[in-house]
């Protein structure tokens, strides 16, 4: 290669048709590899052998695109997280769509990030934050952002509510020994004591309320507690309400907190990445009554909208409040008429990000491709298989049913037919969660209701049939019962240390 070729070689194929030979080969092992889905096993562990190939220093020379293709057929696809497939239900994450690859394939080519600049993509999340103002019944005012998750969006629906109720001088001059408090149930997810820690206010300003038998927050407990701050000096800003908590589903009485919030002249966020998208279902849409009087809303399309990763949401009902917490101006952000940069939107003025993807395209594809109702119908699809769920395990002789939820995340355990100590109990779970992973049979994940070690089941999974559940209750009959047997053989007394699952939370 000459000096002159080096200087204007660039990263593009040499041979373009040899590129479009592999691309279609792996366009094809992939449709292959959504076809097979339910065969597949649900996880598989990474042996010490198997990460060997990962720790090769960093390469001088390039081996080549079809090399590298073979690298990760090789290497990387035979250990997948399992989100794709029918019986992954362990955390809360969507398992996506077959559309939602072409879409992101489309996306990568299209490659038109949303920073301050004005193109088709643009448009593209205008009208899908449009779309989610329309089904969520939210104000003409309202604008919004697509995020990288959940965690982002509450964080800019905090910072509004900090912005706001807070002063407004808080962007120039800080805190200043203001003691701010924000309240939420005992089962709120840390990504709100997290952002009050990335917004100054320090995660000690989130006070934590207890939570009812039905784990929603405790209404008189929240009184008491905003009352009580008020007479020690402290200035509350804010409450925040689950629609849907992480551990056991729960949906906070959302009508009764905005009435509370209009109150007591507080900031209404609502954290709906678990439950808010149960919206599109017209059978369980009245779960949420209340939600459209939120002053903040953050959500996932990642989730039950079954998007690829990531993309989350954040509604602000008073939209000039969110761009005047996150605005700036500056020479090289200032709109040329007539330019790209001519844009009707800055969303770098909507959020921390400057440089983002383009995240409202591949859900543009898929609501055109499926329409509100499907995705409606999935919802009532997972709640209908979550009671389906239960009712086996209440018809089981050895499993448990510690919580029900409104949603469709359910909480057993195995209880077995020895009258086992607690602690032992415990144990004897947290080995059965591991112990279906790793036979790549399912993907629950473990949590504790009430100190009780237990097996969670978090159906977000549109690819999920019936006999998936009763495969997985008659897994957690016949493991659990081996287990039970080898404890009673192997160990005889039962553990008396180890772990001691927290409450719900």
């Amino acid at each position: 290669m000459t000096d002159r070729d080096t200087l204007e070689a660039t990263l593009d194929p040499e041979d373009w048709e040899q590129f479009r030979v592999l691309a279609r080969e792996m366009m094809d092992t992939t449709v292959d590899d959504l076809k097979g889905l339910r065969a597949r096993h649900a996880w598989r562990p990474i042996s010490e052998q198997d990460k060997a190939p990962f720790a090769t220093s960093l390469p001088r020379e390039g081996q080549g695109l079809r090399a590298a293709y073979q690298d990760f057929l090789k290497f990387v696809k035979p250990f997948p997280f399992g989100q794709f497939t029918p019986r992954f239900w362990g955390w809360a994450g969507g398992t996506g769509t077959s559309d939602g690859v072409l879409a992101s394939l489309l996306n990568a080519a299209f490659h038109s990030p949303n920073i301050i600049h004005h193109h088709a993509g643009t448009w593209v999340e205008l009208q899908v934050l449009e779309w989610f103002r329309e089904a969520f019944a939210f104000p003409k005012a309202t604008k919004g952002n697509l995020t990288s998750g959940g965690s982002l969006a509450n964080f800019i629906g905090l910072a509004v509510a900090r912005h706001v109720k807070g002063g407004k001088s808080i962007r120039a001059k800080g805190i200043r020994g203001k003691k701010l408090m924000i309240y939420g149930s005992a089962a709120t997810h840390y990504s709100i004591p997290k952002a009050l820690d990335m917004l100054g206010l320090g995660s000690d300003a989130f006070r934590v309320i207890p939570v009812t038998e039905r784990f929603e927050i405790d209404l008189t407990a929240l009184q008491k507690a905003v009352t009580r701050d008020r007479k020690r000096g402290l200035k509350p800003i804010a409450v925040v309400a689950n629609a849907g908590t992480v551990g056991s589903g729960a949906i906070d009485p959302l009508e009764a907190l905005a009435d509370f919030a209009s109150q007591e002249r507080l900031w209404f966020h609502i954290d709906g990445a678990i439950g808010a998208t149960a919206l599109f279902s017209d059978q369980h849409r009245g779960l949420l009554k209340g939600i459209e009087r939120a002053d903040s809303l953050a959500f996932d399309l990642h989730k039950w909208l079954s998007q690829p990763y990531d993309v989350g949401c954040v509604l602000v009902a008073d939209g000039r409040a969110l761009e005047e917490t996150f605005a700036y101006q500056t020479a090289y952000t200032t709109p040329l008429p007539g330019s790209l940069t001519d844009s009707p939107i800055i969303f770098a003025n909507r959020g921390p990000e400057l440089s983002r993807a383009l995240r409202g395209l591949p859900f543009w594809i898929s609501m055109k491709t499926h329409g509100s109702a499907k995705f409606g119908q999935m919802v009532d699809k997972n709640i209908a298989q979550a009671r389906f769920l239960e009712g086996l395990i209440k018809a089981s002789a050895v499993l448990e049913l510690l919580s029900s939820s409104p949603l469709s995340i359910v909480n057993f355990r195995y209880r077995g037919r020895r009258r086992l100590p607690e602690r032992a109990m415990n144990r004897l779970n947290e080995r059965l969660v591991a112990e279906i992973q790793k036979r790549g049979i399912a993907i629950p994940s473990l949590y504790a209701i009430g100190g009780k070690s237990c097996i969670r089941v978090c159906n977000l999974n549109q690819r999920s049939q019936r006999s998936d559940f009763e495969a997985l209750v008659q897994a957690c009959e016949q493991i659990g019962a081996e287990l039970e047997g080898k404890r009673s053989e192997q160990y005889g007394q039962p553990r008396q240390s180890g772990r001691e699952p927290s409450r719900d939370e």
